[in-house]
């Protein structure tokens, strides 16, 4: 059977996230509330109990691939700090695989990466039997490294992008230390080389770097989202019973952000820009959802007057989407802005049918005409206050957000296009 091996290249931070709570109970019951499904394996040595996270990006590809076909079967690797050999778990299907792993630093940052000599070791094995096809994050270091130790030179490799990008992009942000480091000269040619090398597809949806892949003939480029579940993100039929439950003010026209609250999210900004439109209209209010109390900027939004909510899960998330009249990301990070692509947020809120403000929407797959129709671009602070004014004074300007999303973003279209391209794959390494 053709076997698919998606490979996260980075470890979940158990121990640090591990100090918030007085037990693993209270840890896995908190997660599976409030963050996504979570499963765990119990062992005899310390740290006595691993997990299994069953909503990373990776392992969610894979349980809906195994909706739509059982001709593959699906693993799900991942290095795992603090255990001294590798653990494994069918869950619903997909069998999840942990591997012992350190971080290998350096003074260079993006020289720092994540190793686990057995899952290396693992990998090499599978690769010489045949029959797999691998799926890994890219560009990342770790990734890199992975392959560069494994060469796997005669099975499929199907790269996805999720963040971040080629250290050639990075290069004008350097101190000028950086710049003439030896160094970041070698890892640019080294990643170009493995690229090209081992990567048969690279999956991205930032014009910029499909571009870049094929004026240098790297290797071929998809333009394909991963898809966000259109039947849970959907608009709702009463907003206002919907406040009620949730605690938000009715009568107020609801601008909504979710992520973190610190810096790379440039959260700080968002506040500022909302205290200068409560001087221009008070029929607003900012509700920010998706940090931590303990995050720079969750202060400062409550003592502005914003609505501060901690992190939720998928189903909690939904309503406050709902319940919204617009969707700010107001990204100023140059790395975040060009490179960290449209943002599944940005597709849950249009989903739902609610425009949204900022230049994130560079990214969007539809036509010119049709972005025009689901928002604005941010373009500055004084435009960014213009746009949000706005599309909120004509909402009947941007109606049909849900349906112009939907045509590139859906997840049950964009799965079974990946499935096609999983199987072009085996057919051009000849595996039936």
């Amino acid at each position: 059977m053709k076997k698919i091996i998606h490979i996260l290249s980075f470890s979940p931070r158990v121990e640090h996230i591990m100090k918030r709570f007085d037990d693993f109970r209270e840890y896995t019951d908190y997660f599976s509330e409030n963050i996504s499904t979570i499963d765990f394996l119990d062992i005899e040595e310390y740290p006595y109990r691993v997990f299994f996270y069953t909503g990373e990006f990776h392992s969610i590809l894979s349980y809906e691939t195994l909706k739509h076909t059982k001709e593959f079967q699906l693993e799900f690797w991942r290095p795992y700090y603090g255990i001294s050999r590798a653990y494994s778990k069918n869950i619903h299907g997909v069998v999840h695989r942990i591997f012992p792993a350190k971080k290998v630093k350096s003074l260079f940052p993006l020289n720092s990466y994540v190793y686990s000599k057995s899952l290396s070791a693992e990998l090499r094995k599978e690769c010489e039997k045949g029959s797999v096809l691998l799926s890994l994050g890219w560009p990342t270091k770790t990734s890199s490294k992975l392959l560069f130790n494994v060469k796997p030179r005669n099975v499929p490799v199907l790269a996805n992008h999720r963040s971040g990008t080629f250290i050639k992009y990075y290069y004008k942000n350097f101190t000028p230390v950086q710049k003439i480091n030896p160094f970041v000269f070698y890892e640019y040619l080294l990643e170009k080389l493995i690229c090209k090398k081992y990567i048969d597809i690279f999956q991205c949806t930032i014009k910029e770097l499909r571009d870049y892949i094929n004026k240098k003939n790297i290797c071929e480029t998809v333009n394909l989202f991963d898809g966000i579940d259109y039947n849970l993100y959907c608009p709702t039929s009463d907003k206002n019973t919907l406040k009620n439950e949730l605690g938000i003010p009715i009568g107020k026209k609801i601008l909504l952000y979710v992520g973190r609250f610190y810096e790379d999210k440039d959260a700080d900004y968002l506040i500022d820009i909302y205290s200068k439109l409560k001087l221009i209209r008070n029929d607003i209010i900012l509700l920010m959802v998706g940090g931590y109390k303990s995050d720079k900027y969750y202060d400062y939004g409550l003592r502005q007057g914003a609505i501060m909510i901690e992190r939720v899960n998928q189903n909690q998330l939904v309503r406050y989407h709902q319940i919204s009249d617009l969707y700010l990301l107001p990204i100023k990070n140059y790395v975040v802005r060009n490179f960290g692509g449209i943002g599944s947020a940005v597709i849950q809120s249009l989903a739902c049918g609610v425009p949204v403000i900022s230049d994130n929407l560079v990214h969007f797959q539809g036509t010119e005409s049709e972005k025009s129709l689901i928002g604005r671009l941010m373009n500055g602070e004084s435009e960014f206050i213009n746009n949000i004014i706005y599309v909120l004074d004509n909402p009947e300007k941007f109606s049909r957000c849900r349906e112009i999303s939907r045509k590139y973003y859906d997840v049950d279209i964009c799965t079974l296009k990946l499935i096609d391209i999983y199987k072009d794959l085996f057919k051009k390494y000849k595996v039936y």
